[in-house]
This record gives structure tokens, C-alpha cells and sequence, in this order.
């Protein structure tokens, strides 16, 4: 495979050589340039085209977001990945950053296994830079490829009855289609919504706050022990699997497990989906699966399925960060609707409305 073009941003010269190493370890790209700040990134792309940048969240001279707002702005094309500390300041900037439509962004090491570190990096970037070179130098040729014509055009399993419950599953590029459905939703939505954005625990309450700016449904965080509510919107814990138990009168209620990683994340939507086929099969459910890579989602969607009553809607590949998870449900034959990202929300109040 023909390799990417990419640029690291760092203050820091030993994690520049770092990142550096990592880059050349995917074997999928090549790195083209290594600077210290934001200014040099900035005159660098004015003369170079760039695939990817990694770009720290927190620099000297300029920021990382004022530096992710330029590309935004004048290089639509390259691909943004924010490089994130500990700090909630980082963690507040990096979630800023998502929103403003970074693709995702890779935490730095933390522990003193530099192998390990290195092995986790690199295999990340390595997902990340085949599916940007994929369709950089290849046209896809998929049956999972569906044209505009055919969004909206539901299978046969269409719901005749209220929805009482919204499944939402979201990975790499999650956070900005978070930002559209959510935003659009009205505040008088009548049913619970549940999220699982595979993200890092210090993230996700950070997340939700942002995403509650935003929205007109209450936006939370999930705890134990929460029991969904119409209107109201619940985000799983990063770090946790969240998972839907039938209470002492049998309502729903929230469960947070720390089982072990599923689909190699935690949260994961196939856990909690799967929760949801196991213990209230005969409630009404519209399943939504966003931008992602891997298959999350896939095999609890299945399940959901097989033992009640439910519709799904999946992202199209056209707006898709990465089009893994839809891909996924898509091809299994689960996807009732296939939408771009800027209709689902429409499409959610339709089949709630309905």
C-alpha cells in the first residue's frame, strides 16, 4: 500500500522522536516533517500537502486549537489528531478540539514500559492511516457503499410501534456526529437515550458537559443507579461497561461493570446492547451506529434483533470519519436505514414520532 504523508507538532523533542518512531513502525506512512510549534506547522502546510497531522493539544506560542482551527479552515483534507496530556485543561481542549472536528486524538504514554507504549500507539495509527490511505489512493469498491438515492429507504423490519428506547454507538470521529445528532434533537423527545463513545474515563464527564451545551435534552454522564428518562440523554462512564438491569420494579435502571474489555474498549456498545436484548426484549428500540472503526455494536445489535422488536439506522460511508462500525452492522444485513450524518437526527424524531 502507498504510504501517507505525515506531520508531527511537538514541544517536546523526545516525544517528537517518539511519535516519529511510531509513524514509521505502522509501515503506512511516512513522516514528512517533525516541528516544535504551531507557527512552524502553519508555514509548513502553506507549501507541502499533508495527510495527517499530529498536533499537541498544548503548545508555547499558539494552541493546539487555534492551530486546528486554521486547517480546518484553509486544508479540509488533512486529517487532524490531537496529541493529549493529563490535565483536565488538556482533557477540556482535546474534547474542544473533537468538536471542532479533529478525528480523534492518542493520549500521551504514561507508565515506564516504552515498548508497550510504542506497541499501542503504533497499532492505533497503523487502523488510522489504512483506512486515510484507502481512500486517498483507492477507489472502495464496496456492496456496503450506498448512494445518496438510497438513504432513507428503510428494510422491511420497519417498527409500527413507539420507540421507548434510543441505542447510540460512536467511536473514531464520534464526538463531532455526537455534536450534529444531538444538537438537533428537540427538547420534547420522549424517550431515553443511551451513548457509548468509546473514549478514556477522564473524558467522558468533560464530554458530556460539552455535549449538554449544545443540546436541547439533559445530557449526563451515566452513573450507577441512574434510571432513564424521557428527554433525557446518558453517556457511558469511559472505563466502564454500561449495562441496562431491570430494577426492583422492573424499570430500567443503570448498571456500571468493569469487565473485561470487549472488542478491546470499555465501554462497549455490544455490552450494552446486549443488556438491553437480555433483560427487555419486548420495549421498542431504535438502534443508531455512528462513524467508528472495528465492529462494535455489530454482534449486540444482532441480539437485540433476534430477541425483540427494533430498528437501526447507520451513518453512510460518505460521512463516515471512518466507516467501520456502520460498515459492520450494514453487511451483516442488521441496518434498516442508511443515512448521512446530517439527516439521522431527522430521522430519529421520525421513527420516535412515528
Amino acid at each position: 500500500m502507498k504510504k501517507i504523508d505525515v506531520m508531527i507538532v511537538d514541544d517536546s523533542a523526545v516525544f517528537r522522536k517518539f511519535l516519529n518512531d511510531a509513524v514509521e513502525r505502522t509501515n503506512s506512512a511516512r513522516v514528512q516533517a517533525s516541528v516544535a510549534n504551531g507557527m512552524a506547522c502553519l508555514e509548513h502546510l502553506k507549501q507541502n500537502k499533508v495527510d495527517v497531522v499530529l498536533l499537541d493539544v498544548h503548545m508555547p506560542d499558539i494552541n493546539g486549537i487555534d492551530v486546528l482551527r486554521e486547517i480546518k479552515e484553509k486544508y479540509e483534507d488533512t486529517k487532524v489528531i490531537m496529541i493529549s496530556s493529563a490535565g483536565d485543561d488538556n482533557v477540556a481542549l482535546t474534547v474542544e478540539a473533537l468538536e471542532m472536528g479533529a478525528l480523534d486524538f492518542i493520549s500521551k504514554p504514561k507508565g515506564d514500559d516504552p515498548e508497550k507504549n510504542m506497541f499501542r500507539i503504533s497499532s492505533y495509527l497503523k487502523v488510522i492511516f489504512n483506512h486515510i490511505a484507502i481512500n486517498k489512493f483507492y477507489k472502495p469498491i464496496s456492496r456496503a457503499s450506498v448512494t445518496e438515492d438510497e438513504n432513507q429507504k428503510p428494510q422491511n423490519k420497519a417498527l409500527k410501534s413507539k420507540i421507548d428506547l434510543v441505542l447510540i454507538a460512536s467511536s473514531t470521529g464520534g464526538p463531532k456526529a455526537l455534536y450534529e445528532v444531538c444538537g438537533k434533537l428537540p427538547s420534547d423527545l420522549e424517550v431515553p437515550v443511551l451513548i457509548v463513545q468509546h473514549m478514556p474515563a477522564e473524558f467522558t464527564a468533560i464530554f458530556s458537559k460539552s455535549l449538554n451545551n449544545i443540546s436541547k435534552l439533559e445530557v449526563f454522564e451515566a452513573k450507577e443507579g441512574d434510571m432513564p428518562s424521557a428527554g433525557t440523554i446518558y453517556v457511558a462512564k469511559g472505563g466502564r461497561h454500561m449495562v441496562l438491569a431491570k430494577s426492583a420494579s422492573n424499570t430500567m435502571i443503570i448498571k456500571m461493570e468493569d469487565t473485561p474489555t470487549v472488542n478491546g474498549v470499555r465501554p462497549a456498545a455490544d455490552v450494552l446492547f446486549k443488556s438491553v436484548a437480555d433483560n427487555f426484549p419486548n420495549l421498542n428500540i431504535l438502534v443508531v451506529v455512528l462513524t467508528g472503526m472495528g465492529k462494535d455494536g455489530t454482534e449486540g445489535l444482532r441480539q437485540i434483533k433476534a430477541k425483540g422488536k427494533c430498528y437501526a439506522i447507520t451513518q453512510n460511508e460518505k460521512t463516515c470519519a471512518v466507516y467501520g462500525m456502520p460498515k459492520s452492522a450494514y453487511e451483516a444485513g442488521l441496518s434498516d436505514e442508511v443515512t448521512a450524518i446530517e439527516e439521522i437526527a431527522d430521522s430519529i424524531i421520525r421513527k420516535v414520532r412515528n
